[in-house]
């Protein structure tokens, strides 16, 4: 167990999710650079310094860094007692002729000058062009606050496209900052009351996440299986409408899914669509449906309005074609996902298993490309190839959703509804997301709900997502902020997709400002007709860029029944680790019954490496009796930092034993599958 528990730590340690990392040529700490000449001499209102800094890292000093004091002083000094350097301003004035304090106010201003542009001179700013730098980072830091506070709840850096204050990028507080924008930062903020604070790390980076020419930029393929039995339901039915057939609830569950792609990662990621079989050429071949693009508006509706609805069903199960023609689709991308759906067995040519030379090459080709592949199972448990699926996703770093039983709550489960949850938990792990809150749960005719949720001011991004089974149900989602006012599309920084099955409603940094308090918002869906049943599911999810986040590991030597499995969740934010929450999960079977909820610890007893850390732990000593599909519910409600309430709920899922084949059924064709 000893072996076992370390083993899992190291896993833990270098688990990473996926994220989107800035340029590989960051310059150095700008603020380290500062003059000799300069330290320790007070700069006064209306003053400042200007540092060269070489941009681009090809040794040219390009760009000039100003920054000037606005209010009370400010003095560049020795970081500890070594030769790093940090820029230290206060309220306080007294070196400036002043009195202490001030007007209470310290106020700092960086802004960005071109050097190469004509007429250039340093110390005259009559002469200066302003310009704009792709993305940086920022620390901050306080030595005396006013109220002896240890906190400075007064302190905000603001990063705008232009000088003079115009279009806001973001806001930030607390002690670690980074911004970027496709425009250009212009200008920093940095405002401060009743404090002595310190500005250092000012690193600058050449291109925004995603545009550098050596940038991990992410791509996603998303691969479809469009064999025959796609027509048929869920349960495996044939002759069924259109709505309630798997190849229909699969392209609804797509559509936010790329939806989400587009409001986090305009810009900064790529995409494709691939299927299996070819439809127009047949035999065991697939085809590319939308090649890989750069995720924009225009992309993400065509492929909506388009490329989805013109997926044709048909044919036989060629899954290892399918893959390959996924991966053919990445090309100087360095961080690449196939997210691939298939409800059954391949079959063309023949069959294939995990041991096979074929699945073998094929696992290592991607392994060698840096291609990460997870796979979804959708159908009943025996049409899906389990071993195969979960080869191709474990052994490619990636992950294995079973969508063929109740799993995550067996009390409200809808294989529609649990597809779009999936899909949903696939973005959230390939953009690098925060999931706030992620329930599933039942709504009768004519019934309105409400759902409070607690949001931190440490979400930068925040996406509600609402979805439900029939398309001809009348359903209606609205959300008002923590002031109970109601957010429309006409709140500046909203974005809102609403669909037959779904509501989707983002809300970037600006429409997030001044409406996040300790008051909870409400999410509410209404129901009127609900398809003549007398119940019916739905899930509601929050999930964004935050830089609050819990990170959760299921580990076991090997997933099968009887093996002990180490369950990890990990607590931080900017400000450090988060201790003393109550972190519980709740581990969920294929059957009502199957459901066990625990504490996590942070104690150092138990298999709790370390206590008081932020890392909390809970081993199953015993493993899991059964064969089947477990589901990991981590959540916590505590509180942050700032003692202000948050959310947080991971799912995982994970799969354990052997899997059988499904028999013929009675009406299919052999050679629809």
């Amino acid at each position: 167990m000893e072996n076992l528990f370390k083993h899992c730590i190291v896993s833990f340690l270098i688990f990473l999710f996926p994220s989107l990392a800035f340029a590989q040529n960051p310059t150095p700490d700008v603020i380290d650079f500062v003059d000799a000449s300069v330290v320790n001499q007070t700069l006064c209102v209306s003053s400042g310094y200007g540092q060269p800094v070489d941009l681009y890292q090809d040794g040219v000093a390009d760009t000039y860094v100003v920054f000037s004091n606005l209010e009370g002083q400010m003095v560049f000094t020795p970081e500890g007692n070594g030769s790093a350097k940090e820029l230290f301003f206060s309220f306080i004035d007294n070196n400036c002729g002043g009195s202490a304090p001030y007007f209470g106010k310290g106020r700092v201003l960086i802004r960005f000058v071109d050097m190469l542009a004509p007429g250039f001179v340093g110390n005259d700013p009559a002469t200066w062009t302003y310009t704009k730098v792709p993305a940086l980072d920022l620390a901050t830091g306080h030595d005396f606050c006013a109220d002896a506070n240890d906190t400075n709840p007064y302190l905000q850096v603001r990063a705008y496209r232009n000088t003079g204050g115009g279009e806001l990028i973001a806001s930030s507080d607390g002690f670690s900052h980074s911004f970027s924008d496709p425009i250009g930062i212009g200008e920093l903020f940095i405002t401060s009351d009743f404090c002595e604070n310190t500005l250092n790390d000012l690193i600058l980076y050449d291109a925004e996440p995603g545009q550098g020419n050596n940038d991990p930029r992410p791509a996603v393929s998303i691969l479809m299986d469009t064999s025959g039995s796609m027509n048929w339901s869920h349960e495996g039915n044939t002759n069924v409408p259109v709505e309630q057939r798997r190849i229909t609830l699969a392209k609804n569950a797509v559509e936010p899914f790329l939806l989400l792609m587009n409001d986090h990662y305009d810009g900064v990621a790529d995409f494709g669509v691939a299927a299996f079989p070819n439809q127009a050429s047949g035999g065991c071949t697939a085809n590319v449906e939308r090649p890989m693009a750069l995720v924009s508006n225009s992309a993400i509706n065509d492929t909506i309005n388009n490329v989805l609805p013109g997926l044709q069903v048909g044919g036989n199960t060629p899954l290892l074609a399918g893959i390959a023609e996924a991966a053919a689709m990445f090309s100087d991308q360095t961080e690449r996902a196939i997210v691939l759906l298939s409800d059954g067995y391949h079959n063309c040519p023949g069959s294939a298993s995990p041991g096979d030379t074929d699945v073998v090459n094929l696992i290592s080709a991607l392994n060698q490309d840096g291609v990460v592949l997870s796979a979804i199972g959708f159908g009943r448990p025996s049409d899906v190839d389990h071993p195969l699926l979960e080869a191709f996703s474990q052994q490619t770093s990636g992950e294995f959703y079973d969508v063929t039983e109740a799993g995550f709550d067996p009390f409200n489960w809808d294989p529609a509804v649990a597809l779009q949850e999936t899909y949903k938990n696939i973005a959230v792990d390939a953009l690098g997301l925060e999931s706030i809150v992620d329930p599933i749960d039942s709504i009768r005719p004519n019934e309105k709900r409400s759902h409070a949720i607690s949001l931190s001011a440490y979400e930068n991004k925040v996406t509600f997502f609402t979805s439900w089974a029939c398309e001809r149900a009348q359903v209606k989602v609205s959300l008002r902020d923590s002031h109970g006012k109601l957010v429309t599309s006409k709140t500046k920084g909203v974005r809102l997709h609403a669909n037959k099955n779904y509501w989707l409603m983002t809300l970037d940094s600006q429409a997030l400002a001044n409406r996040v308090t300790s008051t909870p918002w409400l999410l509410q869906v209404e129901s009127g007709d609900l398809c003549g049943s007398e119940k019916m599911s739905y899930q509601y999810s929050v999930l964004g860029q935050s830089d609050l986040k819990m990170q959760a590991i299921a580990h076991a030597e090997v997933f099968r029944p009887g093996v002990p499995v180490t369950l990890l969740a990990k607590l931080s934010s900017r400000d450090g680790a988060i201790k003393g929450q109550k972190v519980m999960v709740e581990v969920v079977g294929k059957r009502e019954k199957d459901i066990q909820t625990w504490w996590l610890r942070d104690d150092g007893r138990k298999g709790d490496a370390l206590a008081n850390d932020g890392v909390y732990t809970f081993i199953l000593e015993e493993g899991h009796k059964e064969t089947g599909t477990y589901t990991y519910n981590f959540m916590v409600q505590g509180q942050d930092h700032r003692k202000q309430v948050f959310e947080r709920y991971v799912r995982l899922k994970q799969s354990y034993g052997e899997w059988k084949k499904a028999e013929e059924p009675k009406l299919k064709i052999r050679s629809a599958k």
